[in-house]
C-alpha cells in the first residue's frame, strides 16, 4: 500500500494526512511512501517516528534519482541538466556590449540562487517561468541519494524503490550508488560540490574561472586586444557540464586624445595666481563586492497572514578589497516590494567582515507568493549579489 509521507507539524508531531500509520501496518504487508524531497535530519526523525508505528521491515520509502521541479502543489520529475538549466541567465556589469580595455567587468547569474537545505540534505532554488509561476527545484546528486539509502540502510527497513533510474539524464554516478546499495557496502560519496564555469572565448584563446554555483560572481578585466569575446557559464558537477548561457561583448578600440594646444597668457595675467579646486579621488567600483551569507529571518516561503507586518534580515558580508562607503544602502531593485521603503541605510562595512540588514515590510492584502529583490548600492552604483525575500501570504 502507498499513502502520503508524513508532514512535520508546529508540535513537533507528524501530519499523517487522515491515516492511521499503524492499523495500515498492521493490515498490509508493506507500506510504501514518497520521500523525493526529504532527506538530512529530516528524513532520519521521520524514520524514528516511522519505524515506531510500523514495523521497520514493512517500511519501504520510495526515492527518485531524478531532479523535482514543484510548481502549484504538482511535483514533475525532471532530467539533471534541466533541473541546473533555470539556474540563471548570464549577467554582465557594466551591461553594455561595448567595453574598453582594463575596464573591471562582473560576471554574475542573473536571477536564482541556490542554497543548501540542511533539513532536507540537497541544493534547491526558486525561479520564475515565462507565465510568472514560480517553481521550486530540489536537485538530486549521488551524494544526496547515497545519504538517503544510508539512512535506509542503518534503520534495516523492509526495502527501497528508486525512481527514475532508468530515465535519461541522470546525474553521473547515480548507478554506483544504487550497486553499492545493493551490495549493502554503501561507500561515503563526497557532498556534492556544485560550482559554475566560467569562460571568456576570444582572438587569444580561453580564459577560465571556477566559482560556487551558490556565490558565482567573478571578477574579469578586459584585456587590451580589441574585438568580440564571448562570455559563457556552466554549471558543473564531477565530469559533467550544463550550459546556462552566454553574452557577447566587443572591446573597442581606445581613440587616442590628442595633445592640448597651449592657450598664451596675456602679460598682464601673468603675475595672477590661481588656486585649482582639488577634486576627491572616488573609491574605485571593482574593489566594492558583497556576497550573500544567510537568511537570519523570514526563510523562504514563510507563511504570514495577509497584511501582517514582518522584518526581513539578511546577513550581507564585505568579500572586496575596500570598505564600502558610508552612503551604502541596501535598495529595493525588482518584484513586490511589499510595503517596504525604497532603501535602507547600510554605511560603512570592512573587507572581511558581516553585517545584518533589517528591512520592514508588510504581506500583500491578496493571498499567493510574492518575492521582492534587493542589493547593495552606493553613490548610485549597484555591487554585490542581489538577495530576495519570499514569503506565501494568506
Amino acid at each position: 500500500m502507498t499513502v502520503e509521507a508524513p508532514q512535520p507539524a508546529p508540535d513537533g508531531t507528524w501530519n499523517t494526512g487522515g491515516y492511521d500509520w499503524r492499523r495500515l501496518g498492521m493490515a498490509a504487508d508493506f507500506l510504501r511512501f514518497p520521500l523525493h524531497r526529504t532527506g538530512g535530519k529530516r528524513l532520519d526523525e521521520l524514520l524514528a517516528w516511522a519505524t515506531g508505528e510500523v514495523s521497520r521491515y514493512k517500511l519501504q520509502p520510495i526515492l527518485t534519482s531524478l531532479s523535482v521541479d514543484e510548481v502549484a502543489d504538482t511535483e514533475t520529475f525532471v532530467s539533471y541538466q534541466e533541473a541546473l538549466s533555470h539556474l540563471g541567465s548570464v549577467q554582465v556589469e557594466p551591461s553594455a556590449p561595448v567595453v574598453m580595455p582594463g575596464q573591471p567587468v562582473r560576471l554574475d547569474l542573473q536571477d536564482p540562487r541556490l542554497r543548501y537545505d540542511k533539513a532536507a540534505g540537497r541544493y534547491t532554488y526558486i525561479y520564475q517561468d515565462a507565465a510568472g509561476q514560480l517553481h521550486t527545484v530540489w536537485l538530486s546528486t549521488p551524494s544526496d541519494l547515497a545519504a538517503q539509502l544510508d539512512q535506509v540502510l542503518r534503520y534495516q527497513l523492509g526495502g527501497v524503490t528508486i525512481r527514475g533510474m532508468l530515465e535519461p539524464g541522470n546525474a553521473p554516478g547515480m548507478t554506483d550508488v544504487v550497486r553499492s546499495y545493493r551490495d549493502q557496502a554503501l561507500a561515503q560519496v563526497p557532498p556534492s560540490s556544485l560550482q559554475v564555469l566560467w569562460t571568456v572565448q576570444g582572438p587569444e584563446g580561453p580564459v577560465q574561472e571556477t566559482r560556487p554555483l551558490d556565490s558565482p560572481s567573478y571578477k574579469w578585466t578586459v584585456p587590451d586586444q580589441p574585438g568580440q569575446q564571448v562570455v559563457i557559464a556552466a554549471a558543473l558537477q564531477g565530469s559533467g557540464a550544463v550550459p546556462l548561457g552566454e553574452v557577447a561583448l566587443r572591446i573597442a578600440t581606445p581613440t587616442p586624445e590628442a595633445s592640448p594646444t597651449p592657450t598664451p597668457m596675456p602679460a598682464a595675467a601673468a603675475d595672477i595666481t590661481s588656486t585649482v579646486g582639488v577634486t576627491p579621488t572616488p573609491i574605485a567600483a571593482d574593489c566594492l563586492d558583497a556576497a550573500f551569507v544567510a537568511d537570519v529571518t523570514i526563510p523562504d516561503d514563510t507563511q504570514l497572514d495577509n497584511g501582517e507586518s514582518f522584518e526581513k534580515t539578511w546577513r550581507l558580508s564585505n568579500n572586496g578589497s575596500c570598505e564600502w562607503p558610508a552612503d551604502t544602502v541596501l535598495a529595493f531593485v525588482s518584484g513586490e516590494p511589499m510595503g517596504a521603503p525604497a532603501s535602507v541605510t547600510v554605511g560603512p562595512v570592512a573587507p572581511g567582515k558581516s553585517v545584518d540588514i533589517t528591512v520592514k515590510m508588510t504581506a500583500p492584502a491578496e493571498p499567493g507568493r510574492y518575492r521582492g529583490y534587493w542589493q547593495l548600492q552606493a553613490g548610485g552604483t549597484s555591487f554585490g549579489d542581489q538577495v530576495y525575500v519570499q514569503i506565501i501570504a494568506g
